[in-house]
């Protein structure tokens, strides 16, 4: 997969945005909801994830959900 060259804080802010109105969803969601292709948007959850804005479910299952870091960004 892909890494990201540069970040467009604005997609940033629109998918940790979309996270806090909708509690736990899946990548295609966010993707489709963000109007953002698959893939972009898991290089950008992938790089949230390392700064710990976003993670994914503990149960093994595909729900991305924001961290306390992320919700107070977008507070």
């Amino acid at each position: 997969m892909k890494e990201l060259k540069r970040i467009d804080w604005s997609i940033v802010q629109k998918i940790i945005t979309f996270l806090y109105y909708n509690e736990k969803v899946t990548k295609s969601s966010i993707a489709l909801n963000c109007k953002m292709n698959y893939n972009r948007c898991s290089c950008y959850l992938d790089w949230m994830n390392k700064m710990e804005l976003v993670r994914q479910e503990d149960d093994d299952s595909r729900l991305i959900r924001l961290t306390d870091r992320g919700t107070k960004i977008c507070e």
